[in-house]
Parts: C-alpha cells; structure tokens; sequence
C-alpha cells in the first residue's frame, strides 16, 4: 500500500487510530507514534538488472504482502528476521533481500550484497508503543497482518 512517502504517511495516520485501541485492548500498551521509513528495495550477491533477472531467486522479505509481490514476479520469497539477514545472505541461505538502503547498510548487509537493486517494493512502517501499567504481560500473538 506504500508506494512512496505520501501515501505511507496517510497510511500511517489513517491506521493509528485502530492500532492504538487494538495494543491498548490487547495488550494495554499505548501507541506513541507511527512513521515511514525509506523505500524497500533490493539487495542480491548476484548481478541484477531487470525484474526478469528475480526468477528464481530466493529473496529475503520482512512480510506476507511483499513475499505475495515476490512470488508474482517469479522469485522465491523467505520471511526472514531483519537480524538474521546478514547471515542468510553471507551463507547464501537468500540471494537477495529487501529493506531500506539507510538500513541494509547499518546491518551490514552491503558486506554480502554487492549489487543494488533500485525498484521501490513498498514504503515500510513502524512505530512506537509503551505498556500502560508496570507489570507486563509477554505477548504471545503475532501483529504482523495488522
């Protein structure tokens, strides 16, 4: 749903509201606020230049929608954890991985990774929140698909 800054800040704004009542009634955490972040693009240990050339590939994605998008156009799509992506990449367990440039190179992906890919999958969105009382209940269900 976010295709560049704009929309996922609409995005954000729109959705903050129900994922505030849903944290507060689920888990009696408080949303603090939500952001975009840079576009997810992506990152491979072997040349790539068109879409075309993702078939086949195994591609590391942080979600359902985008592994969705990644099988549409041929590859192979793996919801890995974004702090097991460095190693993934740096065994070959994934030929390519998505995320923000700012972030890919943070984690250290870029030591693995040695071709760019620069076609924006998606805009990504985070945020923050805090437990509203002092004892803390461990959360057991995933929000992922929210």
């Amino acid at each position: 749903m976010n295709l560049n800054f704009r929309t996922g800040r609409q995005v954000a704004d729109a959705y903050s509201p129900t994922l505030d009542r849903y944290l507060q009634q689920s888990f009696q955490t408080k949303l603090l606020g939500i952001w975009t972040f840079g576009a997810q693009d992506i990152f491979c240990r072997v040349p790539i230049h068109t879409l075309d050339d993702l078939r086949g590939k195994k591609i590391r994605v942080a979600s359902d929608g985008l592994a969705q998008l990644i099988k549409a156009i041929g590859g192979i799509p793996a919801i890995i954890p974004f702090d097991d992506t460095k190693n993934a990449l740096e065994t070959g367990l994934v030929d390519c991985a998505s995320t923000s440039a700012a972030s890919a190179n943070a984690a250290g992906w870029t030591q693995h990774a040695s071709h760019f890919f620069p076609l924006a999958l998606n805009f990504g969105t985070n945020g923050y929140a805090l437990p509203l009382t002092t004892t803390t209940q461990p959360i057991t269900e995933s929000l992922q698909g929210l």
